[in-house]
């Protein structure tokens, strides 16, 4: 993160570097794809990289993988569990990079692909926002 702060070309690296991951998670082993999701969070989480990067992210059947949706499950509970579940749902909607992305509200699909692939029995609360 104190690098993003350093300089901007860090921040642009991280933001580039976070599409081409996404782009490519596919072919990550768990553990690495775990680590990645989490550094990416904390970057999020931190504002060191912009929440603009969000916008690579399509969430519906058709364009996730099941890496992706592992990768997106690992990097919104990094966050979550940083930030808390209120301050992050009121981040995505005041920051809402792409309103037909990850962020997107009001579509079915959407919301019952995020609720499926949040398996975890704490996150109650994150499923009954997903709603």
């Amino acid at each position: 993160g104190r690098f993003c702060l350093l300089h901007e070309r860090w921040q642009d690296a991280f933001e580039s570097a976070f599409a081409t991951q996404y782009n490519t998670i596919h072919r990550l082993e768990t553990n690495k794809l775990r680590n990645v999701a989490k550094l990416f969070g904390h970057l999020l989480h931190t504002d060191s990289i912009s929440w603009s990067v969000l916008s690579c992210i399509h969430l519906n059947e058709d364009e996730t993988t099941s890496s992706s949706r592992i990768f997106i499950k690992i990097l919104v509970q990094e966050m979550a569990e940083a930030m808390g579940m209120v301050t992050l749902k009121q981040r995505f909607d005041t920051d809402n990079p792409d309103p037909d992305g990850l962020l997107a509200t009001g579509g079915e699909e959407t919301a019952a692909l995020a609720i499926a692939n949040n398996t975890n029995p704490d996150a109650a609360s994150s499923r009954e926002w997903f709603k």
